[in-house]
């Protein structure tokens, strides 16, 4: 599983498809966890959501020809459009669901996580469901970072939640306080400089208030 979720050709066959070299992800959470599902039949098993980080992809380990049900579904349209529709109490637009479907167990979906919304649907009969999912990261740290303290700390433990994102925030500083020496250049442009400094001072200053808060909830967007 390891070697899996590491492994370099994997890795530059997804930067092929995503235009950009990419990285697994720097916070273990995020790779290699197992989705299964429900023991009741017909419960989803998971809501719809987005994901808190920018890319990843969900493998079917099992057939998905051997169960009823159990599609991954994702809502054609924006998260904001999707949220808009929850807001004004609008049922769901069934026409604006995909349910992509899956030839054989190996195969996967690859995702902007955090601009799609989507769910894993329950099985309408007993089966076995089991999904991998692995995440990624833009290997240019200039990219945003959407990692969620937040919502990592309701899922593991929060000794390793906390952990896990320390070490990945401070990982993302070294490596941009690398990269502004590496382009450092004499210059009068005193903004600039302070600029950069406001910028990793407030990416510090975030994670620390975000390490001293105390998080209840999991973000989703309703079962229907």
């Amino acid at each position: 599983m390891h070697d899996l979720c590491l492994c370099p050709e994997v890795t530059t066959a997804l930067s092929k498809i995503c235009g950009i070299p990419i990285l697994p992800h720097t916070i273990p959470h995020q790779l290699g966890h197992l989705n299964y599902n429900p023991v009741v039949t017909g419960e989803n098993i998971d809501k719809w959501h987005v994901d808190t980080l920018r890319i990843d992809y969900v493998m079917f380990v099992t057939d998905p020809k051997s169960v009823e049900c159990g599609e991954l579904q994702y809502h054609k349209g924006t998260k904001e459009d999707f949220l808009a529709n929850r807001k004004a109490g609008n049922p769901l637009d069934e026409t604006k669901v995909a349910s992509p479907a899956i030839p054989e167990p190996g195969d996967a979906i690859l995702q902007q996580g955090i601009m799609v919304v989507h769910r894993a649907k329950g099985l309408s009969a007993p089966g076995k469901r089991i999904a991998m999912m692995n995440g990624y990261m833009p290997q240019d740290i200039r990219f945003p970072d959407f990692s969620r303290y937040d919502q990592l700390v309701q899922v593991d433990p929060p000794h390793i939640a906390a952990s896990e994102y320390a070490r990945h925030v401070q990982w993302m500083a070294r490596e941009r306080l690398d990269a502004d020496l590496a382009e450092f250049a004499f210059s009068d442009d005193k903004a600039g400089m302070a600029d950069r400094f406001a910028f990793h001072a407030q990416m510090m200053d975030t994670t620390a208030t975000q390490l001293r808060t105390t998080y209840d909830g999991v973000e989703h967007f309703g079962d229907g």
